[in-house]
């Protein structure tokens, strides 16, 4: 694009010229497309593609790298739309067509800078011819690229086109905006059309550069043929809605107030009613009508009180925690079932949640459900993903004004105190039902690991009331069939425990055997809290991160519900010593955030590889998450020097300045806490675990800035 300098470009000059023109013939209908596309015929605005695009590790490096590595097709071809966009778009700033020192016809006083910046070589004598033809310079005005500056004759002609036509002349400004922005629209319009064809072709193959260069060609030398005639229309449609000449101002009112006040005795024989403002809606108290009177019509709440009661604690304090659920083609009187799906070792800390409390919405009211009405909760108490039971009472009603919805019946969940003991919700599901596998002479090695999520799509035998299937979590609870080899493990391992737990090795191997779903453990005696304590003795288990990457999971934080660890604090009291305090904790993370400066190679897409350069941080910090089970210690160190050579050998990576290492943790109130360890600076050398129940973690997101 022969655009990227217009401060210092005559292009808006010469539409300002044919401006004058179209101000003195606008009032006998000028045509004002068809003016402009003949002025500008001669000087055309093109598209231009890097002259490597041939070469497979050039300015194209990236979209063959994204062809290569991303799987995902929609997300492929999201990357490549943004990154061919960029590509083009950079190297058209970078590379206008210009007449500048040392190339032919070039003169080092056209532009401050020492470039002309023009279309093609016949620019300047385009502007002159069309400025003869209008009058606006002498006949005998002839451009002399030795003597005479195009600086200066498009400042003559400016200053003449200003006196004359003043009153309906765009600004330069706006000009190059509209270049630009239809210029911008044409390319991406061309790069969509573009990577279409190139996604169809990888639908067989990964395309080379013979096949991709000539996409390119086609589609911009095509683009190139219209482009001038799409810019043409659009100044015009721009000079079309001047009015000359322009209205004269007329002020507005800035602002106009009115106050007063009254006063009124309310009385229901007056008819008089009160509305209640809530964040669910506006409904009718009926706090007007004297005890004993005829109950309210529905639609209005029979609370003698300006705020509802029944969400409320102790009559005087709101619920710090609701959670409500809205059904659809619910039928009263009923069960449903409700798979509420939450994100394991999400809690921010490890103390007893509270009750739940559960109501339903019966026209204007919130009645508590009785404990009758809660069949069965495999949540238990919202504190892991499970299916709840409802029967539905027969008073439950979908109208009502509290929401601004029609047809659903409304649930909900509230808590007194504590909502930081509650894990976070992914999703809820109505028509939930739980599967078990049945063996069919199935591959009995399937049962390593857990099922993932959205595996089962559909019924083996269909069910005509059934639209569709979905899994949205994986299986869990199975377990391999005992092998000889374990057989003899599992024999020598209670001969020697005994089925009590007396070391630190007892309880290790109690708790492995007891609960399959776990991948390590650790046994602290005399501990407790990152104190020494006697008596007291804490185990801090590690869940199996295999097949958990489901929606709303998180491997970066290796934690298990709050339910398993009273389990497990269960089993062990009834294996171990009455004088023992058991503790079943979650590990306490410490993350690691790196903080540096990086350069990228040339001509790599620096958005796309600046996340590609955070996730294999993440992954090299935490190696768990990309499917290294084993790799979760209690003992890890980590060297700043290590995090200095890994992204130093990145394909991408230049270069890396300036890289900080801190340590931090998240307390019991979510907040942020930098961990000081005595004899190092704010940057760390190298990491130092502070709890004896630690493991290093990394942070979600890294501070990377890039080096221009």
């Amino acid at each position: 694009m022969n655009y990227p300098d217009f401060g210092h470009s005559v292009y808006p000059q010469l539409i300002t010229s044919t401006v004058m023109e179209i101000a003195a013939s606008k009032s006998s209908g000028v045509d004002y497309y068809k003016l402009i596309k003949n002025e500008l015929s001669d000087s055309k605005i093109s598209i231009k593609l890097p002259e490597d695009i041939t070469e497979r590790s050039r300015s194209l490096k990236v979209v063959y790298d994204i062809l290569q590595l991303q799987k995902d097709d929609e997300l492929a071809k999201a990357q490549i739309t943004k990154a061919l966009s960029g590509i083009i778009r950079e190297y058209n700033n970078e590379n206008v067509a210009s007449r500048g020192p040392g190339q032919p016809g070039g003169n080092a006083d056209d532009t401050e800078d020492g470039n002309m910046l023009v279309n093609d070589s016949g620019f300047v004598q385009s502007i002159l011819k069309f400025l003869r033809n209008i009058r606006l310079v002498d006949q005998d005005v002839h451009y002399d690229k030795n003597k005479e500056g195009l600086i200066t004759v498009a400042d003559e002609v400016k200053e003449i086109v200003n006196r004359k036509a003043h009153f309906i002349m765009p600004s330069d400004q706006e000009l190059v905006n509209l270049i630009k922005n239809e210029t911008n629209a044409a390319i991406n319009k061309t790069v969509m059309n573009i990577v279409d064809d190139i996604m169809a072709t990888r639908a067989n193959s990964v395309p080379d550069v013979e096949e991709l260069a000539p996409m390119l060609r086609k589609e911009f030398d095509e683009v190139n043929l219209v482009i001038n005639d799409m810019i043409a229309k659009k100044i015009a449609i721009h000079l079309s809605a001047v009015e000359i000449p322009p209205p004269p101002y007329s002020p507005l009112v800035n602002t106009m107030s009115l106050n007063y006040s009254s006063e009124k005795e309310l009385s229901a024989d007056d008819n008089d009613r009160i509305f209640r403002i809530n964040p669910l809606g506006i409904f009718e108290a009926a706090i007007l009508y004297p005890s004993g009177d005829v109950a309210p019509a529905k639609g209005v709440t029979s609370d003698q009180y300006i705020f509802p009661r029944s969400l409320l604690n102790s009559s005087t304090k709101e619920m710090p925690g609701m959670f409500f659920i809205g059904i659809m083609d619910l039928v009263p009187n009923q069960n449903v079932s409700i798979l509420v799906q939450l994100a394991e070792g999400s809690r921010i800390n490890d103390k007893k949640s509270p009750v739940v409390n559960w109501f339903y919405l019966s026209y204007d009211n919130w009645v508590q459900l009785a404990s009758d009405n809660i069949v069965s909760d495999n949540t238990y108490g919202l504190q892991t993903t499970g299916i709840i039971e409802f029967s539905i009472p027969y008073d439950a009603a979908n109208h009502s004004v509290l929401f601004n919805s029609s047809s659903l019946y409304w649930l909900c969940a509230s808590v007194e105190q504590d909502t930081d003991s509650f894990p976070d919700i992914i999703g809820v599901k109505a028509q939930a039902v739980r599967v078990v596998f049945k063996d069919n002479r199935n591959d009995p090695g399937h049962l390593a690991l857990p099922l993932e999520a959205e595996k089962i799509k559909t019924l083996i035998d269909e069910i005509p009331e059934v639209k569709k299937v979905s899994q949205p979590v994986p299986s869990f609870n199975g377990k391999l069939a005992e092998n000889e080899k374990e057989y003899y493990t599992r024999v020598s391992e209670r001969l020697r425990h005994k089925a009590r737990a007396i070391n630190n090795w007892d309880y290790e191997r109690l708790i492995l055997e007891e609960f399959s779903s776990f991948f390590k453990v650790k046994c602290l005696n005399n501990y407790y809290k990152g104190h020494f304590a006697v008596g007291h003795v804490t185990v801090v288990p590690i869940p199996d991160l295999r097949n958990r990457n489901y929606a709303g999971s998180n491997v970066l934080m290796p934690k298990i519900n709050y339910l398993d660890l009273r389990r497990i604090e269960k089993y062990l009291i009834s294996k171990s010593s009455p004088f023992a305090k058991i503790h079943a904790v979650n590990p306490q993370l410490e993350y690691v955030l790196i903080n540096c400066k990086v350069k990228f190679k040339a001509g790599v897409d620096k958005g796309f590889y600046l996340q590609k350069l955070n996730e294999d941080l993440i992954n090299f910090l935490t190696p768990w998450a990309a499917g290294d089970t084993a790799a979760v210690s209690f003992s890890a160190k980590i060297y700043a020097s290590s995090i200095i050579n890994f992204i130093d050998e990145k394909e991408y990576v230049n270069y890396v300045v300036d890289l900080v290492m801190q340590q931090y943790l998240v307390n019991d109130k979510g907040k942020m806490e930098i961990i000081a360890i005595p004899g190092q600076t704010f940057t760390r050398v190298e990491t130092e675990l502070t709890t004896g129940h630690s493991i290093l973690v990394s942070a979600p997101k890294h501070e990377i800035e890039l080096v221009n």
